[in-house]
């Protein structure tokens, strides 16, 4: 038709300043998933100084967390579908991910070690051990979940690592076959 102008749809080119601004953008949302080892590192309060610190994790899990969480709120906030390609190129998510796992296995071999080599009193024995599940079932669990919905066979295997220290190796046949195929999205 004469006098209209079709456009054709041009590829965004983004410049290498745009990509530097969004890596640092990606980058200060991502900072606060390392939050996340606050619960494992609670832990060692009751390890060095014992006594009333073997509160910490208890404190921090079922008081502090819960508190921020109510005064922070929900987060109505939705990526633009353009964005989340470069989300999911953007390998920083993941790495915060992959650094859980010896966090994780520390933690929990680690605190065996210490609770069957110290001489700390049986309930200072049970309590360190509670310390060590919260810290780890809590953040295992959900890295674990995040992990079990990657498709390649590395996050996979560190799935497998996780639920396999925890016990429920069961969660990702579970989850990903019976819940997402049956159930969900």
């Amino acid at each position: 038709i004469k006098g209209i102008r079709v456009k054709k749809r041009e590829k965004m080119i983004m410049t290498t300043n745009e990509k530097n601004n969004m890596h640092l953008t990606y980058l200060k949302e991502g900072s606060i998933f390392f939050l996340a080892y606050l619960m494992p590192l609670s832990v060692l309060p009751a390890v060095i100084w014992g006594g009333a610190a073997y509160l910490s994790t208890f404190i921090l899990g079922f008081v502090i967390i819960p508190l921020l969480d109510y005064i922070v709120g929900f987060e109505e906030f939705t990526p633009k579908k353009e964005d989340d390609k470069s989300r999911i190129n953007f390998k920083f998510f993941n790495y915060i991910l992959w650094l859980y796992i010896p966090v994780h296995l520390t933690l929990i071999y680690g605190g065996i070690y210490f609770i069957v080599t110290s001489d700390l009193a049986l309930w200072e024995k049970f309590v360190l051990a509670l310390n060590i599940s919260i810290a780890s079932a809590s953040i295992g669990f959900t890295i674990g979940h995040e992990l079990g919905h990657k498709a390649n066979k590395f996050e996979s295997f560190l799935t497998d690592l996780l639920y396999q220290s925890m016990n429920i190796m069961h969660f990702k046949l579970e989850h990903n076959i019976g819940h997402h195929t049956n159930v969900a999205t």
